[in-house]
């Protein structure tokens, strides 16, 4: 009989765990030593490539910047914090033309 592999174990959706943690963080932004220190207790693992690499199928650039750059909706005001973009919901629905039938 043919042993077989153990199966993989599930992929870890690290960019969602780092939108969550700061959509709880006060005014939606962190320092990336708090980013770090709240992803570990989150996932269980380093916020680092090597572990997204092992934990998240990763497979981007080498430099944590590289994995930040590929999450939606996040921007790094300074090389030393990360928050989500803020959006003007206000006049997002101004210019857009009631939809009818036309006579």
């Amino acid at each position: 009989p043919r042993a077989t592999a153990p199966p993989a174990p599930p992929r870890v959706d690290a960019a969602g765990i780092v939108l969550t943690i700061l959509e709880n963080a006060p005014g939606k932004r962190l320092g990336l030593d708090a980013l770090r220190a709240s992803f570990k207790r989150a996932a269980g693992f380093d916020l680092s490539t090597q572990a997204l690499r092992q934990h998240a199928g990763y497979r981007g650039g080498k430099k944590l910047a590289d994995f930040l750059k590929t999450v939606p909706d996040l921007e790094r005001p300074d090389p030393n914090s990360v928050s989500i973009k803020q959006r003007d919901r206000s006049s997002a629905f101004e210019d857009v033309e009631p939809v009818g039938r036309e006579p």
